[in-house]
């Protein structure tokens, strides 16, 4: 009887256990390697380098793809689309800039500013611009979407017009100030205070503003020697005079900006109310085809696949049509339930079993 491959096999592992004794950090893996011994597949070595073979070659630059409109010269960019500065609205601008990287440097550029100014322009209902604050970044605040100007928070529907920014609850509780946090954060008297704008009728203050008024005073303080002189009494004047200008000119811009909102709210829920309607026509007119009857009809308007206000495409019918053919034989039956029980305390539940016996017995019409 041959024994030489069993007696192979056991010096083999004889070889693998006295060089797992002798080096100690040699894995049963590589003395399978060196035994030949068959087995699960071995995976490949995996190659790595060290940081100093890595910082021998030199970096990989990564190249951009750039669009051949941000290579224009600004000039050929008015002159050649025309339909891009002069007939795309604010809204269809910002989404523009915010495609690609080469668009948004192209169109956040500080020469681009015209192409903004003829966008706003396409709005004549619009509340104008400011003077404080550029129109790319006035356009951004009206129609850049309802963001929190200060931390990105969302959603942050309402806008604080008077103080050119939107804010979140988070952000009016941190950067809202009171008389008392003023007095002790930035030491600002009372009476200067009043000429700042702020956003309601209860005393509180953008820190922002706050801290802008104080480096005035500190500059005004650095020119004089004291502030019981003529000259720093005069000027302190003027600068108080200047902010109470400044805020009842934006309390005017704020009550036109609030108007102009609420008409546009308006104007949305109108725009809303007449794509349901057509919606509503539109499924009432598929539905007549398939033989119900107006009453039937009229008994799914306040079903949520009809008040959707999108209108009714061959492929949203395809999707709700089911649900909706459901409720309208459901009020059919509920009717002839009615008709054919008169002194029925229950019909709505006569009515419910009915329905559903129609609709698993014979099926959608």
């Amino acid at each position: 009887m041959d024994s030489g491959p069993s007696t192979s096999h056991t010096d083999a592992k004889d070889n693998i256990a006295r060089s797992s004794k002798s080096r100690g950090t040699t894995s049963i893996r590589a003395a399978k390697q060196t035994a030949g011994i068959e087995g699960r597949p071995v995976k490949r070595a995996r190659n790595t380098k060290s940081s100093e073979q890595k910082a021998k070659g030199p970096p990989r630059v990564k190249h951009e793809r750039t669009s051949v409109l941000s290579t224009l010269p600004l000039e050929i960019f008015h002159k050649e689309l025309p339909q891009i500065s002069g007939l795309l609205p604010p809204e269809d601008l910002i989404q523009l800039s915010r495609t690609s990287k080469a668009f948004r440097k192209l169109l956040l550029s500080p020469q681009s500013l015209f192409l903004w100014k003829d966008s706003y322009d396409l709005l004549p209902d619009a509340p104008p611009c400011p003077d404080d604050i550029s129109v790319r970044a006035w356009a951004h605040l009206l129609f850049g979407g309802a963001y929190c100007s200060t931390c990105g928070t969302r959603p942050v529907k309402s806008v604080l017009f008077i103080l050119r920014r939107r804010a979140c609850r988070s952000c009016m509780k941190k950067h809202l100030l009171g008389p008392v946090d003023v007095l002790e954060r930035f030491g600002v008297a009372f009476e200067l205070l009043m000429e700042l704008p702020r956003p309601s009728a209860n005393r509180k203050w953008w820190d922002e503003d706050v801290a802008a008024l104080q480096r005035e005073l500190d500059d005004l303080l650095a020119q004089h020697q004291g502030i019981k002189s003529a000259a720093y009494k005069t000027q302190l004047a003027e600068i108080r005079a200047a902010k109470k200008a400044a805020t009842e000119l934006k309390m005017r811009h704020t009550a036109m900006c609030i108007y102009w909102e609420e008409s546009r709210a308006q104007n949305r829920t109108l725009h809303l109310a007449e794509i349901k309607a057509k919606r509503f026509e539109d499924i009432k007119r598929r539905l007549l085809a398939l033989n119900y009857e107006t009453v039937d009809i009229d008994a799914i308007r306040d079903l949520p696949e009809v008040l959707v206000a999108k209108p009714m495409s061959d492929r949203a019918w395809a999707r709700s049509s089911q649900a909706i053919i459901f409720e309208v034989q459901g009020a059919l039956d509920k009717a002839w339930m009615i008709i054919a029980h008169p002194q029925a305390r229950h019909f709505d539940a006569l009515w419910t079993w009915s329905g559903l016996y129609s609709y698993t017995a014979h099926g959608l019409p």
